[in-house]
Protein backbone atom coordinates (compact mmCIF):
# COMPACT_ATOMS: atom_id res chain seq x y z
CA UNK A 1 0.00 0.00 0.00
CA UNK A 2 0.95 3.32 -0.19
CA UNK A 3 0.71 6.05 2.13
CA UNK A 4 0.94 9.86 0.90
CA UNK A 5 1.92 11.15 3.87
CA UNK A 6 5.85 10.98 3.09
CA UNK A 7 5.05 13.01 -0.45
CA UNK A 8 4.62 16.19 -0.64
CA UNK A 9 4.17 18.21 -4.24
CA UNK A 10 6.24 21.02 -5.58
CA UNK A 11 5.61 24.33 -4.00
CA UNK A 12 5.10 25.44 -7.52
CA UNK A 13 1.83 24.07 -7.35
CA UNK A 14 0.16 26.47 -4.17
CA UNK A 15 1.61 30.04 -5.21
CA UNK A 16 1.30 32.73 -2.32
CA UNK A 17 -2.00 34.76 -1.83
CA UNK A 18 0.05 37.96 -0.83
CA UNK A 19 2.63 37.43 -3.26
CA UNK A 20 6.08 39.02 -1.41
CA UNK A 21 8.50 38.32 -4.30
CA UNK A 22 11.63 38.17 -2.44
CA UNK A 23 14.58 40.47 -4.26
CA UNK A 24 17.79 38.63 -4.20
CA UNK A 25 19.18 41.81 -2.64
CA UNK A 26 17.82 44.61 -0.38
CA UNK A 27 19.10 47.69 0.57
CA UNK A 28 21.43 48.25 3.61
CA UNK A 29 19.52 51.59 4.58
CA UNK A 30 16.46 49.21 6.05
CA UNK A 31 19.16 47.87 8.82
CA UNK A 32 20.22 50.70 10.14
CA UNK A 33 17.82 52.01 12.43
CA UNK A 34 17.58 48.23 14.19
CA UNK A 35 21.64 48.08 13.73
CA UNK A 36 22.27 51.73 15.61
CA UNK A 37 19.69 50.74 18.56
CA UNK A 38 21.56 47.83 19.38
CA UNK A 39 24.89 49.81 19.38
CA UNK A 40 23.23 52.30 21.97
CA UNK A 41 21.91 49.53 23.93
CA UNK A 42 25.14 47.91 24.24
CA UNK A 43 25.04 45.17 22.18
CA UNK A 44 28.25 42.91 21.00
CA UNK A 45 26.99 43.60 17.34
CA UNK A 46 31.03 42.97 16.11
CA UNK A 47 30.28 39.74 17.46
CA UNK A 48 27.08 38.60 15.46
CA UNK A 49 28.48 40.28 12.46
CA UNK A 50 31.49 37.53 12.36
CA UNK A 51 29.23 34.61 13.67
CA UNK A 52 27.04 35.55 10.69
CA UNK A 53 30.05 35.11 8.51
CA UNK A 54 29.01 38.95 6.98
CA UNK A 55 31.76 40.13 4.47
CA UNK A 56 31.54 43.43 5.91
CA UNK A 57 31.21 45.41 9.04
CA UNK A 58 28.80 47.41 11.36
CA UNK A 59 30.86 50.22 10.56
CA UNK A 60 30.60 49.87 6.37
CA UNK A 61 26.94 48.94 6.87
CA UNK A 62 26.26 52.56 8.84
CA UNK A 63 28.05 53.73 6.12
CA UNK A 64 25.96 52.22 3.53
CA UNK A 65 29.05 50.03 2.08
CA UNK A 66 27.58 48.00 0.56
CA UNK A 67 24.20 49.71 -0.57
CA UNK A 68 22.69 46.21 -0.64
CA UNK A 69 23.10 42.93 0.79
CA UNK A 70 21.82 39.30 0.11
CA UNK A 71 17.95 38.30 1.08
CA UNK A 72 19.14 36.19 2.90
CA UNK A 73 21.97 38.30 5.10
CA UNK A 74 19.47 40.96 5.69
CA UNK A 75 16.81 38.30 7.07
CA UNK A 76 19.86 36.44 9.15
CA UNK A 77 21.39 39.80 10.52
CA UNK A 78 17.61 41.10 11.27
CA UNK A 79 16.37 38.28 13.75
CA UNK A 80 19.69 38.21 15.34
CA UNK A 81 19.42 42.10 15.81
CA UNK A 82 16.45 41.92 16.91
CA UNK A 83 16.69 39.12 19.26
CA UNK A 84 19.71 40.76 20.91
CA UNK A 85 18.10 43.92 21.71
CA UNK A 86 15.12 42.22 23.15
CA UNK A 87 17.26 39.81 25.64
CA UNK A 88 19.70 42.69 26.27
CA UNK A 89 16.43 44.71 27.70
CA UNK A 90 15.19 42.10 29.70
CA UNK A 91 18.78 41.47 31.21
CA UNK A 92 18.84 45.89 32.46
CA UNK A 93 14.67 44.87 33.70
CA UNK A 94 15.82 41.49 35.74
CA UNK A 95 13.75 39.41 33.63
CA UNK A 96 14.25 35.53 32.18
CA UNK A 97 16.03 36.49 28.64
CA UNK A 98 13.41 35.97 25.64
CA UNK A 99 14.35 33.10 23.38
CA UNK A 100 14.69 33.20 20.08
CA UNK A 101 12.30 30.56 19.20
CA UNK A 102 9.33 31.99 21.17
CA UNK A 103 8.27 33.17 17.64
CA UNK A 104 9.28 30.45 15.71
CA UNK A 105 6.63 28.17 17.90
CA UNK A 106 4.00 30.70 18.36
CA UNK A 107 4.16 30.42 14.37
CA UNK A 108 3.80 25.85 14.54
CA UNK A 109 0.80 26.78 17.04
CA UNK A 110 -1.21 28.97 14.97
CA UNK A 111 -0.69 27.48 11.17
CA UNK A 112 -3.63 24.98 11.30
CA UNK A 113 -6.06 27.42 12.97
CA UNK A 114 -9.09 27.94 10.57
CA UNK A 115 -9.75 31.58 10.94
CA UNK A 116 -7.99 34.65 12.67
CA UNK A 117 -10.51 34.71 15.58
CA UNK A 118 -8.99 31.15 16.59
CA UNK A 119 -5.15 32.63 15.25
CA UNK A 120 -5.97 35.09 17.98
CA UNK A 121 -7.10 32.97 20.34
CA UNK A 122 -3.74 30.58 20.00
CA UNK A 123 -1.76 33.69 20.26
CA UNK A 124 -3.36 34.51 23.65
CA UNK A 125 -2.99 31.24 25.01
CA UNK A 126 0.42 30.72 24.32
CA UNK A 127 1.44 34.05 25.88
CA UNK A 128 -0.46 33.45 28.79
CA UNK A 129 1.49 30.38 29.46
CA UNK A 130 4.79 32.57 29.76
CA UNK A 131 3.30 35.28 31.62
CA UNK A 132 4.99 34.57 34.66
CA UNK A 133 8.49 34.84 33.13
CA UNK A 134 7.65 38.19 31.92
CA UNK A 135 5.71 39.95 34.67
CA UNK A 136 4.02 43.26 33.33
CA UNK A 137 3.78 41.79 30.13
CA UNK A 138 0.09 42.26 28.15
CA UNK A 139 -1.10 40.35 25.60
CA UNK A 140 -5.25 40.18 25.25
CA UNK A 141 -8.11 41.01 22.34
CA UNK A 142 -10.45 44.21 23.14
CA UNK A 143 -13.82 44.00 21.06
CA UNK A 144 -15.70 47.23 21.38
CA UNK A 145 -18.71 47.19 18.98
CA UNK A 146 -17.57 46.89 15.60
CA UNK A 147 -13.66 46.88 16.63
CA UNK A 148 -11.44 44.53 17.73
CA UNK A 149 -7.70 45.53 19.15
CA UNK A 150 -4.76 43.21 19.30
CA UNK A 151 -2.60 44.45 22.56
CA UNK A 152 0.83 43.27 23.04
CA UNK A 153 3.12 44.62 25.26
CA UNK A 154 7.04 43.93 26.84
CA UNK A 155 5.92 45.15 30.29
CA UNK A 156 9.29 47.25 30.68
CA UNK A 157 9.53 49.91 33.04
CA UNK A 158 9.98 53.25 31.96
CA UNK A 159 10.47 52.01 28.36
CA UNK A 160 13.53 54.61 26.56
CA UNK A 161 13.28 55.46 22.76
CA UNK A 162 15.12 52.37 21.69
CA UNK A 163 12.68 50.10 23.82
CA UNK A 164 9.54 51.74 22.56
CA UNK A 165 11.03 51.26 19.17
CA UNK A 166 11.57 47.81 19.87
CA UNK A 167 7.96 47.20 21.04
CA UNK A 168 6.69 49.36 17.85
CA UNK A 169 8.74 46.54 15.41
CA UNK A 170 7.62 43.56 16.94
CA UNK A 171 3.94 44.74 16.76
CA UNK A 172 4.26 45.39 13.35
CA UNK A 173 5.75 41.77 12.79
CA UNK A 174 2.29 40.15 14.55
CA UNK A 175 0.20 42.60 11.97
CA UNK A 176 2.16 41.44 8.73
CA UNK A 177 1.98 37.50 9.83
CA UNK A 178 -1.50 37.59 10.74
CA UNK A 179 -1.70 39.31 7.20
CA UNK A 180 -0.07 36.85 5.71
CA UNK A 181 -1.78 34.24 7.26
CA UNK A 182 -4.97 35.38 5.75
CA UNK A 183 -3.31 36.03 2.42
CA UNK A 184 -4.06 39.93 2.46
CA UNK A 185 -3.10 43.03 4.28
CA UNK A 186 -5.87 43.35 7.49
CA UNK A 187 -7.12 47.33 7.54
CA UNK A 188 -6.51 49.23 10.31
CA UNK A 189 -8.46 51.45 12.08
CA UNK A 190 -5.87 52.85 14.17
CA UNK A 191 -2.75 51.93 15.89
CA UNK A 192 -2.11 52.29 19.86
CA UNK A 193 1.16 53.20 21.23
CA UNK A 194 1.97 54.34 25.03
CA UNK A 195 4.48 56.69 24.22
CA UNK A 196 4.62 60.30 23.64
CA UNK A 197 4.74 61.18 19.70
CA UNK A 198 8.76 62.63 20.45
CA UNK A 199 9.69 58.88 21.78
CA UNK A 200 8.18 57.52 18.52
CA UNK A 201 9.91 55.90 15.60
CA UNK A 202 8.07 57.23 12.55
CA UNK A 203 9.35 55.13 10.02
CA UNK A 204 7.84 51.84 11.62
CA UNK A 205 4.90 53.76 12.64
CA UNK A 206 4.01 54.67 8.99
CA UNK A 207 4.39 50.91 7.97
CA UNK A 208 0.86 50.98 9.59
CA UNK A 209 -1.09 53.10 7.43
CA UNK A 210 -3.54 53.72 9.67
CA UNK A 211 -4.42 56.90 12.01
CA UNK A 212 -1.64 56.71 15.20
CA UNK A 213 -2.68 57.47 18.86
CA UNK A 214 -0.29 58.75 21.16
CA UNK A 215 -0.30 58.30 24.87
CA UNK A 216 -2.69 55.00 24.53
CA UNK A 217 -3.64 53.17 27.67
CA UNK A 218 -1.98 50.14 25.70
CA UNK A 219 0.09 49.04 22.75
CA UNK A 220 -1.90 47.56 19.68
CA UNK A 221 -3.79 48.03 16.39
CA UNK A 222 -7.36 48.46 15.42
CA UNK A 223 -9.36 46.52 12.86
CA UNK A 224 -12.79 45.49 12.20
CA UNK A 225 -14.34 42.61 14.57
CA UNK A 226 -15.80 41.50 10.93
CA UNK A 227 -12.05 40.63 9.80
CA UNK A 228 -12.12 38.07 12.61
CA UNK A 229 -14.06 35.60 10.43
CA UNK A 230 -11.69 35.75 7.76
CA UNK A 231 -10.04 32.20 6.88
CA UNK A 232 -5.82 31.18 7.64
CA UNK A 233 -5.22 30.19 3.83
CA UNK A 234 -1.55 29.34 4.86
CA UNK A 235 0.20 26.10 5.20
CA UNK A 236 3.20 24.80 6.93
CA UNK A 237 4.71 24.17 3.72
CA UNK A 238 4.56 28.36 3.41
CA UNK A 239 5.73 28.67 7.06
CA UNK A 240 8.60 27.06 6.46
CA UNK A 241 9.50 29.87 4.08
CA UNK A 242 8.16 32.15 5.73
CA UNK A 243 10.11 32.10 9.02
CA UNK A 244 12.97 32.20 6.83
CA UNK A 245 12.84 35.15 5.27
CA UNK A 246 10.02 37.27 7.01
CA UNK A 247 12.77 40.29 7.97
CA UNK A 248 13.23 41.05 3.72
CA UNK A 249 9.17 40.11 3.28
CA UNK A 250 8.16 42.79 5.79
CA UNK A 251 10.34 45.26 4.37
CA UNK A 252 9.04 44.50 0.59
CA UNK A 253 5.21 44.33 1.57
CA UNK A 254 4.24 48.17 0.57
CA UNK A 255 4.40 46.96 -3.27
CA UNK A 256 2.16 43.96 -2.36
CA UNK A 257 -1.56 43.48 -3.66
CA UNK A 258 -4.54 42.00 -2.27
CA UNK A 259 -5.32 38.75 -4.27
CA UNK A 260 -7.88 37.95 -6.03
CA UNK A 261 -11.04 35.97 -4.87
CA UNK A 262 -10.12 33.38 -7.33
CA UNK A 263 -6.65 32.94 -6.01
CA UNK A 264 -8.37 32.96 -2.26
CA UNK A 265 -10.39 29.96 -3.34
CA UNK A 266 -7.75 27.84 -5.00
CA UNK A 267 -5.71 28.41 -1.89
CA UNK A 268 -8.48 27.53 0.30
CA UNK A 269 -9.40 23.86 -2.14
CA UNK A 270 -5.49 23.29 -2.23
CA UNK A 271 -4.78 23.27 1.28
CA UNK A 272 -7.89 21.66 1.79
CA UNK A 273 -6.97 18.36 -0.36
CA UNK A 274 -3.15 18.85 1.03
CA UNK A 275 -4.51 18.21 4.25
CA UNK A 276 -7.29 16.31 4.28
CA UNK A 277 -7.91 15.11 1.24
CA UNK A 278 -10.56 16.69 0.60
CA UNK A 279 -11.96 19.75 -1.58
CA UNK A 280 -13.91 22.14 0.18
CA UNK A 281 -17.43 22.36 -1.00
CA UNK A 282 -18.88 25.79 -2.31
CA UNK A 283 -21.18 26.27 0.51
CA UNK A 284 -18.48 25.64 3.25
CA UNK A 285 -16.12 28.18 1.53
CA UNK A 286 -18.83 30.51 1.73
CA UNK A 287 -18.68 30.40 5.32
CA UNK A 288 -15.26 31.18 5.49
CA UNK A 289 -15.82 34.29 3.03
CA UNK A 290 -18.59 35.09 5.19
CA UNK A 291 -20.74 34.96 2.28
CA UNK A 292 -24.04 33.09 0.87
CA UNK A 293 -23.30 30.62 -2.01
CA UNK A 294 -24.95 32.35 -4.73
CA UNK A 295 -22.66 35.33 -3.64
CA UNK A 296 -19.47 33.70 -3.62
CA UNK A 297 -20.29 32.23 -7.26
CA UNK A 298 -21.52 36.06 -8.22
CA UNK A 299 -17.89 37.25 -6.89
CA UNK A 300 -15.79 34.54 -8.90
CA UNK A 301 -18.59 35.24 -11.87
CA UNK A 302 -17.16 39.08 -12.00
CA UNK A 303 -13.63 37.41 -12.22
CA UNK A 304 -14.34 34.90 -15.12
CA UNK A 305 -14.21 32.02 -12.74
CA UNK A 306 -16.49 29.67 -10.95
CA UNK A 307 -16.19 26.93 -8.54
CA UNK A 308 -15.72 23.93 -10.96
CA UNK A 309 -13.37 25.77 -13.05
CA UNK A 310 -11.23 26.66 -9.72
CA UNK A 311 -11.57 22.74 -8.78
CA UNK A 312 -10.66 21.23 -11.95
CA UNK A 313 -7.46 23.92 -12.23
CA UNK A 314 -6.45 22.41 -8.95
CA UNK A 315 -7.56 18.68 -9.55
CA UNK A 316 -5.14 18.81 -12.22
CA UNK A 317 -1.99 20.93 -10.73
CA UNK A 318 -2.48 18.49 -8.00
CA UNK A 319 -2.51 15.38 -10.86
CA UNK A 320 0.55 16.69 -12.61
CA UNK A 321 3.04 17.18 -9.46
CA UNK A 322 2.05 12.89 -8.68
CA UNK A 323 2.85 12.44 -11.79
CA UNK A 324 5.90 14.25 -11.57
CA UNK A 325 6.80 11.62 -8.95
CA UNK A 326 8.11 8.94 -10.53
CA UNK A 327 7.71 6.18 -7.55
CA UNK A 328 4.33 6.81 -7.94
CA UNK A 329 1.78 4.60 -10.18
CA UNK A 330 -0.96 5.90 -11.95
CA UNK A 331 -2.52 3.39 -9.77
CA UNK A 332 -1.54 5.19 -6.45
CA UNK A 333 -2.13 8.44 -8.36
CA UNK A 334 -5.67 7.58 -8.98
CA UNK A 335 -6.27 6.09 -5.62
CA UNK A 336 -4.78 9.82 -3.56
CA UNK A 337 -7.40 11.85 -6.12
CA UNK A 338 -10.36 9.56 -5.17
CA UNK A 339 -11.16 7.62 -8.14
CA UNK A 340 -13.10 4.96 -8.06
CA UNK A 341 -10.72 3.22 -10.14
CA UNK A 342 -7.95 3.73 -12.15
CA UNK A 343 -9.63 4.15 -16.03
CA UNK A 344 -11.74 6.47 -14.47
CA UNK A 345 -8.69 9.17 -13.66
CA UNK A 346 -7.33 8.39 -17.05
CA UNK A 347 -10.27 9.25 -18.34
CA UNK A 348 -10.39 12.32 -16.15
CA UNK A 349 -6.93 13.56 -17.29
CA UNK A 350 -7.59 13.19 -20.98
CA UNK A 351 -10.43 15.29 -20.60
CA UNK A 352 -8.98 17.53 -18.96
CA UNK A 353 -5.26 18.47 -20.36
CA UNK A 354 -6.01 16.43 -23.91
CA UNK A 355 -3.12 13.75 -22.77
CA UNK A 356 -3.50 10.36 -21.26
CA UNK A 357 -1.31 10.60 -18.03
CA UNK A 358 1.04 7.85 -19.04
CA UNK A 359 2.01 10.00 -22.16
CA UNK A 360 2.38 13.35 -19.89
CA UNK A 361 4.77 11.64 -17.81
CA UNK A 362 6.78 9.89 -20.50
CA UNK A 363 6.82 13.40 -22.16
CA UNK A 364 7.83 15.25 -18.86
CA UNK A 365 5.58 18.10 -19.90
Amino acid sequence: TFSSAGFMLNSACFPGLWSIVMPQYIPTISLQAILADAIDMGVDVKSIFRSLGLPFSPRELQQGKPPKIRADQFSKLYQRLNYRLITQTDQLQGRRNTTEAEFTLLCHCVITAETLAEVLERTLAYYNLLHERYPGSNTALLIEGDEATFILEYGWEEPDRTQVSIEARTLYLFYFFFSWLLGQPIKLISLQQRCPQDMAEAAVEARFDCTVRHLAPYNGFSFAVACLKRPNVRSATELRTFLKYYPGMMIESHSVEEAPLKAQVRQLMMNGFLTQHYFPSLGELAILFSMAPSTLSRDLRRENSGYASVKKDCQIEIAKGYLDNSQLSIDDISALMGFHDTNSFRRAFRQWTGTPPSQYRKSGQ
